[in-house]
């Protein structure tokens, strides 16, 4: 969602830090019906028997106050430091033959250890974020996608060679059969089906929801031309960490989906440009006014991806999230009926 600058985000419902601790049951009342109530005399409750009985005779090792026998008290030696259980530091061949789980497990062990975190965490971390992003690597639908995440997984290859396969297993499935670009004379055709198809979300007057849109449109490409989305169609976002994109709407980010051509790369803007297509160029030149701000970043990613890329360019795990049912609303309200 779009935001003006210094517009205040909204907050989540407060939740306390702790719940109040349960009370403690009190001690019964005493009973007013029974009139043989405890005086506190340490003897109530003991026969009374005469000190000069003979056939009294005290327990041997209990002192004149009726105590238990005393028991000396063992002292015990000093733990060193150094005896405390350590966890062992797991080398990336280590790590690269574990599984999720085990992966899991290892560095949950750290974590909950406090003091025996170990040098091997970053590793650990790395290895379950890629095991949980490319476990199953359906969910990628473009050779684009394929070439991003390779990126990412390469940055640690000696703990993700597995992975890296499937990868790039994936990427020659998404390959074949090879489709040259889509022909200029195409353009307009394209155009066409698509307005019968997808529509700008209600939100879209108010300069909100470009990633819904992007999104459904680039859906829409998958179902009708699925060997030119595989191959040829990509996203392009131009954000502005300040704000100040486009005035007068000032947003901080827009996107649209972008889908090469033989003659070159078209932009397909139902919000911004109903009439057709424009070249990326032109495009871009809109959302920038004459005046871009500064600290602006404009980056081609994944049609597949709904959320907007990193400062940091790349890939990250934190730009693939699952499409739940607000999001899959939000999809869907561009879809004509």
């Amino acid at each position: 969602m779009k935001r003006k600058p210094n517009e205040e985000p909204t907050r989540d419902d407060y939740e306390p830090l702790t719940t109040p601790a349960a009370k403690r049951p009190h001690a019964p009342a005493p009973d007013p019906d029974i009139d043989d109530q405890s005086s506190g005399d340490d003897t109530a409750g003991e026969p009374e028997i005469p000190e000069d009985d003979p056939e009294h005779i005290e327990p041997e090792g209990r002192d004149d106050t009726g105590g238990v026998p005393e028991v000396p008290a063992v002292e015990l030696p000093p733990q060193d430091d150094d005896e405390e259980a350590q966890l062992p530091v797991l080398t990336d061949a280590e790590i690269a033959a574990l599984d999720l789980e085990q992966a899991n497990a290892a560095l949950t062990a750290r974590i909950g250890g406090f003091g025996a975190q170990t040098d091997d965490m970053p590793a650990l971390e790395f290895r379950v974020a890629a095991l949980e992003h490319v476990g199953n690597a359906a969910w990628l639908l473009s050779t684009t996608g394929c070439r991003a995440v390779a990126d990412w997984l390469a940055t640690r290859a000696a703990l993700t060679g597995d992975l890296l396969a499937i990868v790039q297993t994936r990427a020659g499935q998404l390959t074949l059969p090879a489709t040259p670009a889509p022909l200029a004379a195409t353009r307009d055709a394209v155009w066409t089906a698509l307005n019968l198809a997808r529509r700008v979300n209600p939100q879209g007057a108010a300069g909100e929801g470009c990633e819904y849109l992007a999104h459904a449109i680039c859906e829409w490409f998958h179902a009708v031309h699925p060997n030119s989305a595989r191959l040829h169609l990509t996203k392009f976002w131009i954000v502005a960490p300040n704000g100040n994109l486009h005035p007068p709407d000032n947003w901080n980010h827009h996107v649209a989906p972008v889908l090469h051509f033989a003659d070159g790369d078209y932009v397909f803007d139902l919000s911004l440009f109903p009439d057709g297509p424009v070249s990326l160029a032109t495009w871009q030149a809109e959302i920038r006014t004459h005046n871009p701000p500064p600290g602006l970043l404009e980056r081609r990613f994944p049609w597949e991806l709904l959320l907007p890329p990193a400062i940091v360019p790349g890939y990250q795990p934190g730009m693939r999230i699952v499409i739940g049912d607000p999001e899959r609303n939000a999809i869907d309200a561009c879809t004509r009926v």
